[in-house]
């Protein structure tokens, strides 16, 4: 709704700066005309665009180019589709929330309420006033002959025309006297002038927008234009009826000495705007030139244009939209459940089935089939939402512990990325045994499917968070700038064919690094040692990717600052911390700077992490109370829940 709104206010400015032009390309032209293009940018707050591009997209068109693939929609119609809406929604899950996410929406619809009812109540307070002076007028006898009703009323407002279905003509007690008659005359045909106009209801209807869209000040500078404008279309009106300038005028300097302005602009007076502009161009009887041909034009392809290109835009990003609902729709059928499945507590002796497939431990697939073998709800969590899901903010591969005597190091997964939650969803482990409708993609299954699962099978409810102020390191250039050079123009490594070839092992991959070879094309990253001290090895890898796998090498998440583009092959050679056995091997941050030419610094940054707000153990049985099927085993049978 947000994006929908802005798209809107986006689309009226720039309709009323387009309005703002063409009355300045016409100022030398009569006010009516003028009066009508800033009529025109009012009422366009109040038609979103979107209703016409609805409208153009309902039309049966297809373009001469149809014959080409539905799936590619021309350029040009993604192009207008773009300019049409620049603030698109967003899709929840594309958003990071940050901390603790708030709903601004209660609260600007409050301010947005505010500052409507004062500005409702300030007018209706007005309103009252304009009708309790004409509840208590009397009519005018004396001028009955005017084609519109006058009356008399007690006070000091000056003369106008109250009403939009029935105008009625109210002027203020005594001004026969005060008027002469040529005076009077003038101020007459001044608001009959208003009548024919329908001045009333149009300014009614901009008190409106001013109301709704009160926040805009784009919408105050149109109100006071159209004032501005419909006066002096008022005036040349006057003027062209042949009375004299100099009672025209004489009667608007009596009628500011004498009487008050009215306090709505829906109540047409004959004071306003600026006084002494107007009386400058009455003396001179500047009533404005006609509208040539050329300028005829210009405006009427401009209406034509302003009601037309929405629709056309409708018609031609159709089949835009059209491809966007069938890729929602597509993407809402497609496998997001499990046909069967089945969560139970782990049995560390259970047997760990194989069969075609391999099946074995850890997130185990065959086609169709998932088996993942004891893990805990934190651990589940971490596959269905970070591996393959969103990545966190910052988040790290995880880290090596090795121990002080050099012997072989453990893998640790980042600690506090999943938060809050009873203690049994971080110790028990359960197993889970389940098989598609189909044959899905290993990650269809991992992430949105097995996010599926949890949710029903424990009840999970999760949100992201992030802490603002974490102890980090930022991998920089050191003093003397970096001993490393990206890829040139060449291929820096060596193609092989995957399908006929199988890769050497990771140590030759490591020594061809080390030595300056070309290394096999696309196995990334690899660690491995060299007598005490650690290796690590990084093929075609853009420093944004060095500085996440150092992270495994540092223990902290690093931030990359280098600035450095392009991809590197690189080769690190270190000594474990803590270890004892080689003492004079360098450490981590002495090799990076002494082989790379860059530098670990201690920084401070956000990262992301999870929070479980619910989850319930399964039921027994191996579903929850709002499963539609039980089942023990894969290809079992199925029974009601």
């Amino acid at each position: 709704m947000i994006a929908q709104l802005t798209n809107h206010l986006w689309q009226s400015t720039v309709f009323a700066l387009v309005a703002a032009l063409l009355a300045l390309a016409l100022r030398r032209n009569g006010a009516h005309v003028r009066y009508w293009v800033w009529l025109a940018a009012s009422i366009k707050f109040l038609v979103p665009f979107a209703l016409l591009i609805a409208a153009g997209a309902l039309v049966p068109w297809r373009p001469a180019s149809s014959v080409t693939s539905a799936s590619e929609p021309p350029a040009f119609a993604v192009a207008v589709g773009q300019f049409a809406r620049p603030f698109p929604d967003l899709p929840a899950s594309s958003m990071r929330p940050a901390r603790r996410r708030v709903d601004w929406m209660p609260i600007g619809f409050g301010v947005w309420f505010s500052g409507f009812a004062v500005i409702a109540l300030v007018r209706i307070r007005g309103w009252r006033r304009i009708r309790r002076a004409v509840r208590f007028s009397v009519s005018m006898t004396e001028v009955a002959s005017q084609p519109i009703e006058m009356r008399s009323s007690s006070g000091l407002l000056e003369p106008g025309v109250v009403g939009l279905s029935h105008p009625v003509l109210l002027l203020p007690a005594g001004i026969v006297e005060r008027l002469t008659p040529e005076q009077l005359e003038a101020v007459v045909a001044h608001e009959r002038c208003h009548v024919r106009r329908r001045d009333n209801l149009t300014a009614a209807l901009h008190m409106f927008v001013e109301a709704v869209f009160w926040f805009h000040p784009l919408v105050w500078w149109i109100g006071a234009r159209l004032v501005a404008e419909r006066e002096r279309a008022c005036d040349e009106a006057v003027l062209s009826e042949g009375l004299q300038p100099r009672d025209y005028a004489d009667a608007i300097l009596n009628v500011c000495k004498l009487y008050v302005e009215s306090p709505l602009a829906c109540v047409s007076g004959v004071t306003g705007s600026n006084i002494e502009k107007r009386l400058d161009d009455i003396m001179i009887k500047r009533t404005g030139i006609g509208l040539t041909i050329l300028r005829k034009g210009v405006l009427s392809l401009a209406a034509t244009g302003a009601l037309v290109s929405p629709v056309a835009i409708g018609v031609m990003t159709a089949p835009l939209r059209a491809q966007t609902t069938s890729a929602s729709a597509k993407s809402a059928t497609s496998p997001e459940t499990f046909e069967v499945a089945s969560v139970r507590p782990c049995d560390p002796q259970e047997p760990r089935p194989g069969g075609r497939g391999g099946r074995s431990g850890g997130p185990g697939l065959s086609p169709g089939r998932l088996y993942i073998a004891c893990m805990s709800v934190e651990q589940l969590i971490n596959v269905a939402y970070i591996t393959n899901g969103e990545r966190l903010l910052n988040d790290d591969p995880g880290y090596v512990q090795w121990p002080a005597d050099g012997g072989e190091g453990m893998f640790v997964r980042p600690t506090e990325r999943i938060r809050g939650g009873p203690d049994w969803a971080h110790a028990d482990k359960y197993t889970i045994e389940a098989k598609a409708d189909g044959t899905p993609d290993r990650k269809v299954m991992n992430g949105p499917m097995l996010r599926a699962l949890l949710e029903d099978r424990f009840q999970l409810k999760i949100h992201r968070d992030v802490d603002p102020d974490v102890a980090m390191f930022a991998l920089t250039v050191a003093k003397g700038g970096p001993k490393i050079k990206p890829w040139g123009a060449q291929d820096e490594c060596t193609e092989w064919d995957r399908a006929t070839q199988k890769p050497p092992p990771m140590k030759d991959v490591i020594d061809m690094i080390r030595r300056g070879e070309k290394p096999p094309c696309g196995l990334g990253v690899m660690a491995g040692t060299n007598g005490a001290n650690l290796t690590f090895a990084l093929n075609g890898v853009p420093m944004d990717g060095v500085a996440y796998w150092l992270s495994s090498a540092v223990g902290r998440h690093v931030l990359d600052k280098t600035g450095l583009p392009g991809r590197f092959t690189l080769y690190l050679e270190y000594a474990p911390e803590g270890s004892t056995a080689d003492p004079a091997g360098p450490s981590i941050f002495t090799a990076v700077q002494e082989q790379w030419g860059l530098k670990l610094e201690p920084a401070k940054g956000p990262r992301g992490f999870i929070v479980i707000d619910h989850v319930e153990r399964p039921s027994a049985g191996g579903q929850s109370a709002s499963s539609a099927v039980e089942t023990r085993g894969l290809g079992s049978r199925r029974s009601p829940a």
